[in-house]
């Protein structure tokens, strides 16, 4: 009787494959496989399920799962190590497969975040895919507790808003460098840069401008900040600016440092403040929304000269803040938008305007709640609740602040047109190295 080779090769690597995976299921580990019929796959994501003691990496599987998130080989993500770091707080860690990267699994972070009803963080670190989960639901309410000393740490720290469980999200704008805000009326906007000044104000290395146009949340802090409230002192603020913007460059040059941060080091005796500009209602700065042509020609000028701050002022310290409620390209042109990574957007009335301050519709999407955003840092983003600072609160706050007029100082020519509008200089005039 002849021997049909093949027959037997193959009746060996069965057996053989059943021996593996009986070892596998020995280790409570059930290998996934890609989906070839729907009965396979139910069963699979059944296995899943019932492993005791892995809900949280069953989860993510099964989105790994649906996703398709396996190379050609069916080959899913290995889990390798799971940290609890507190109540529904887990980091867990995965070796990809080959023919995977972390691009794949990253771009797909909205399923995630999706699926499991959590903020869920993916990145990688050190050679292993992290993802990192916490659920809970995020508060409609925090009070707004931010103190300058306890993040020290930080250069110009600021108060974002919190995540699930209250945990809350200190940036430091001089990584964000430019900072764009949108969102409808009463979503929000006013009450997370409220907060945003308290803490500015805070900081002892920070000078802090203000353009209010529409003149409406923010009047209160015109003697404690440097405030522009019509197209006359809002041209004289940027102007200034663009010459400290010219000043810091020829100093970084000269002193041959290639950033504030470094001058600052270098020159610990004769520190550069970090500048901050707020502009509220920036549509208000639109040549477009205007058919007088004097009005047209200096809100040109004005949009041209925050243009040039925006493209140049990364490494001299001078830090732009913008918010609009319904931003658009008409509004703000793309030379502007382009300069700014750093985007909060509260909800929106459609798609459109989502889609220009984030690149997508998810703050259309967005619950109403007064306070509740989306921060997005490149093609990263967070559902956070900002930190709640009523305006009567952040009066009460501005006692422990010094006023402006009680630190007066008269210089250049800049400075006495600055004094002409009534917004007064509230640091006394630096000694640079010579």
């Amino acid at each position: 009787m002849k021997l049909d080779k093949s027959k037997i090769i193959k009746n060996i690597k069965s057996k053989i494959k059943e021996i593996s995976d009986n070892y596998m299921r020995n280790l409570s580990y059930e290998p996934l496989k890609s989906p070839a019929k729907e009965n396979i796959r139910q069963m699979v994501k059944k296995e899943i399920r019932m492993r005791k003691g892995r809900e949280i990496e069953a989860e993510i599987e099964n989105i790994m799962f649906e996703c398709k998130l396996y190379n050609t080989k069916g080959e899913y993500p290995f889990h390798i190590n799971t940290n609890k770091k507190g109540d529904n707080h887990y980091q867990t860690f995965w070796r990809l497969s080959y023919g995977l990267n972390y691009k794949d699994i990253i771009d797909k972070s909205k399923y995630f975040t999706d699926a499991l009803t959590a903020y869920v963080n993916i990145e990688s670190r050190r050679g292993l895919l992290m993802i990192e989960v916490i659920k809970g639901i995020i508060p409609e309410k925090y009070r707004y507790n931010f103190n300058y000393i306890e993040h020290m740490n930080k250069i110009v720290p600021l108060p974002i808003g919190v995540t699930v469980n209250g945990v809350p999200i200190i940036i430091d704008i001089v990584d964000m460098v430019h900072i764009l805000i949108g969102g409808l009326p009463n979503s929000g906007k006013s009450i997370l840069m409220t907060g945003w000044c308290d803490a500015l104000m805070q900081n002892p290395n920070v000078k802090l401008f203000m353009i209010d146009l529409a003149m409406t949340d923010f009047v209160h802090l015109k003697d404690y900040i440097i405030f522009g409230y019509d197209l006359n002192t809002a041209s004289c603020i940027i102007e200034y600016l663009m010459q400290e913007l010219e000043k810091r460059r020829h100093y970084l040059v000269k002193y041959n440092c290639v950033n504030i941060i470094k001058y600052n080091e270098k020159y610990p005796e004769n520190k550069l403040d970090y500048i901050i500009l707020i502009i509220d209602e920036f549509a208000f700065t639109s040549p477009r929304k205007y058919d007088n042509k004097e009005n047209k020609k200096l809100r040109q000028k004005l949009q041209g000269m925050i243009m040039d701050i925006s493209m140049m002022s990364r490494k001299t310290g001078i830090h732009l803040i913008i918010a609009m409620q319904r931003p658009s390209k008409e509004l703000i042109p793309m030379e502007i938008k382009s300069n700014f990574a750093t985007s909060i957007s509260f909800k929106m009335s459609n798609y459109g305007t989502s889609m220009t301050i984030l690149g997508n519709t998810d703050a259309y999407y967005l619950p109403n709640i007064k306070g509740r955003m989306i921060f997005q840092l490149g093609s990263r983003q967070m559902e956070l609740q900002a930190m709640l600072l009523e305006q009567e609160d952040a009066i009460k706050r501005l006692k422990m602040h010094d006023k402006i007029t009680d630190k007066i100082d008269k210089g250049d020519d800049i400075y006495n047109r600055l004094w002409q509008y009534q917004i007064y200089e509230h640091t006394t005039k630096r000694l640079l190295p010579r």
